[in-house]
């Protein structure tokens, strides 16, 4: 089994072995009905700190929820969980991007794989709405760190002026590169940088999106 079908399998089997409702585990956590009922049947996967408060109300460790098959008494996710940090702001230093401490809002799960070649992940909190229906205000984006301009897609960029990162559609076109919102009715106006200008020189890519955590909570 996955990490998902692990926690889904292990939630259940803890909940129906101490005989505790979904209706008194959500009153228990104090998070909505539908929400704890959602983490039971797979269709949303907890963030770390949830899992924990899990842990706490029946007095596990996090690994009795994730880990298939317990090996060690260490309270530690196991080996082939990967954790990255969840940042409602990152910005650009002189070179990269600077994730401060300060913004750090949280931590995510994400499949081992995806560390193979050594390549590096973190999330940032969708800051508007700038970029609906694909992603909504407050949804956790996984980002892989690539400052290479790829094929046309979604990545997290830090355009001119603007002190922070944000989400925008990259297209490329013959003398530059199209920055676009998807949600073309508020304040946010697609950009194009066109290719010898400071302004496409100041254009700085962040990396692809790779992931949604979208939640209800």
């Amino acid at each position: 089994m996955d990490s998902k079908d692990v926690f889904i399998h292990n939630l259940n089997t803890i909940m129906k072995d101490r005989r505790v409702s979904r209706k008194e585990l959500a009153k228990g956590l104090n998070v909505p009905y539908t929400t704890l009922t959602d983490w039971c049947t797979g269709r949303i996967f907890p963030r770390v700190e949830k899992i924990n408060m899990i842990a706490d109300y029946f007095g596990i460790k996090k690994s009795d929820l994730l880990e298939e098959i317990i090996e060690t008494e260490d309270d530690s996710l196991d080996d082939d969980t990967v954790i990255v940090d969840v940042y409602s702001k990152v910005f650009l230093d002189a070179v990269w991007c600077d994730k401060t401490q300060a913004f750090k809002v949280g931590e995510e799960l994400i499949p081992p794989e995806w560390i193979k070649n050594k390549q590096s992940y973190f999330g940032i909190i969708m800051p508007d709405n700038s970029m609906d229906p694909e992603f909504h205000k407050n949804d956790c984006l996984i980002i892989r760190e690539d400052n290479k301009r790829g094929k046309d897609g979604l990545y997290c960029v830090l355009e001119k002026d603007n002190d922070y990162a944000t989400i925008r559609k990259l297209i490329n076109i013959n003398d530059g590169i199209m920055v676009m919102p998807l949600n073309l009715n508020g304040e946010f106006k697609p950009k194009t940088y066109l290719k010898g200008t400071l302004e496409f020189e100041s254009l700085r890519i962040l990396g692809p999106v790779v992931q949604v955590k979208r939640y209800y909570d």
